[in-house]
């Protein structure tokens, strides 16, 4: 049984009561404030009271379960209780975009919730740091939320309606960054983003600050489609983008690199793959509690 982020002990306890002896139970994070933490740190937070709430949390699980193979040291340093890493699971496609669908594209797609923690605001203003020099280039930014009011009068207070574009909500994702030249993405806290991971799936390549974990993620594994901008740095970000609009325009083939790079190493990501390590770590959980009894 998989239970999802931190439930409160009352629930596990409830678990534990109802469910059979032999049930093994796996306590899966996906917390993306401790992800940004622990990639920065190297260690479980402890500073508050729900820190620690879920350091006890974890001791009534057989096991934890992360999505992001920078925890794995910290959490094993933090516990006992076996530890399996298991990424999110992205959808396959049969082969990489055409490249002419990045060259023949002027737009740049973010995928994003509108909070705060976000920070579309750093790629509105980076975007209005460009657009003077890039007049055919339009940013689409999909996505919903609480500033969305907001962040729609500073594109009308910055003069860039129409080129700056708030679309809400697509369910067609893929087909928007099929149509974009690159993703680009301002976020303060992700854990192992669906979003970058799916525009990586498309074989677009993705432009964004390095502070978060999955950013930190794909540094570490050393690859050529992630543009990484120091972060919170909206005037190198927006050098960023505008490095990668002339790539574009200019027909560079490193952006043909890029996008491969980026379709190669969504692979490892396809439910396929998701489902054999699934497979393999419920079966090394089944022999392991097995011999302990």
């Amino acid at each position: 049984m998989i239970i999802p982020d931190h439930p409160t002990i009352g629930f596990v306890e409830f678990i534990r009561a109802s469910a059979p002896r032999d049930t093994i139970t796996i306590l899966s994070d996906h917390n993306p404030h401790r992800a940004t933490f622990v990639a920065k740190q190297e260690e479980l937070p402890t500073r508050t009271a729900q820190d620690r709430a879920f350091l006890r949390t974890i001791s009534q699980f057989d096991a934890v379960h992360i999505i992001n193979p920078l925890l794995i040291q910290a959490f094993e340093k933090s516990t006992e209780k076996k530890i399996v890493f298991i990424p999110n699971g992205s959808r396959r496609w049969a082969s990489c975009r055409p490249v002419d669908s990045i060259f023949s594209s002027r737009s740049v797609v973010a995928l994003s919730r509108l909070t705060k923690s976000k920070r579309v605001d750093h790629l509105i203003d980076a975007f209005d740091m460009v657009s003077n020099r890039r007049p055919d280039w339009k940013l689409q930014i999909l996505g919903r939320g609480p500033d969305e009011s907001e962040l729609k009068k500073r594109v009308q207070s910055l003069g860039l309606n129409g080129k700056v574009v708030l679309e809400g909500f697509d369910p067609d994702i893929d087909k928007r960054f099929l149509s974009a030249a690159f993703m680009v993405s301002a976020s303060r806290l992700e854990n192992l983003s669906l979003a970058y991971l799916e525009a990586a799936g498309t074989g677009t390549p993705i432009v964004a600050y390095d502070g978060n974990a999955t950013a930190r993620y794909f540094n570490s594994e050393g690859v050529d489609f992630f543009s990484a901008v120091p972060d919170g740095n909206v005037e190198a970000l927006a050098k960023a983008m505008d490095r990668m609009m002339q790539m574009v325009e200019d027909r560079d083939l490193t952006v043909a690199r890029m996008s491969a790079d980026a379709y190669e190493f969504s692979q490892r990501f396809c439910p396929e793959v998701i489902a054999k390590h699934w497979k393999q770590a419920l079966l090394s959980l089944r022999e392991q509690e097995t011999i302990g009894t």
